[in-house]
């Protein structure tokens, strides 16, 4: 049986970052990260969350490590967390390279500002939790939702254009 070893990704801040061979204890420091997590099917690995997670309903249960800007260090560190995962956009590689040092613990960086790159996260994601298969799933879901609403909000603006009548052509 292969010996599982520690592979490297890139975060969305272009940061290297060193994860352990398994994944079995997630700290989420941002209630967009702790939902993603939920969503692919990781929430079993959340063992604290920031103070302002409170979806799904049983992450109220977790233990709390503070505000995701300033987490206190020793919660932190002592649910032992394999990773700390963060869903910001505006933290930056210095702040998460500091929580890496101090915590000795990996922090995985997603930055989404766009929809697309919101996508591009919960693929990311997928990935660096071994939830490759289910974020497809997702992420497919997702923008067939999305392509429906466009449609909706085609049709909508084509029914109004349509119906409108210019006050020149009333009689």
């Amino acid at each position: 049986m292969p010996v599982a070893t520690a592979r490297t990704v890139r975060d969305e801040l272009g940061r290297v970052v060193k994860l352990p061979p398994q994944i079995r204890r997630i700290v989420s420091l941002t209630p967009a990260a702790t939902e993603n997590l939920f969503a692919l099917g990781a929430g079993h690995l959340v063992v604290g969350v920031c103070s302002a997670c409170d979806y799904p309903p049983k992450v109220r249960r977790l233990p709390q490590v503070g505000d995701f800007a300033k987490p206190s260090l020793e919660r932190l560190v002592a649910l032992k967390p394999d990773l700390i995962v963060i869903s910001s956009g505006t933290i930056t590689a210095a702040i998460a390279d500091d929580l890496q040092r101090r915590s000795h613990i990996p922090v995985f960086v997603l930055r989404p500002r766009t929809v697309a790159e919101t996508l591009n996260g919960l693929l990311r994601l997928g990935e660096v939790v071994n939830r490759r298969e289910t974020a497809r799933r997702l992420v497919a879901q997702l923008r067939r939702r999305l392509e429906a609403v466009a449609r909706q909000q085609s049709a909508s603006k084509s029914a109004r254009r349509s119906s409108w009548k210019s006050p020149r052509h009333q009689t």
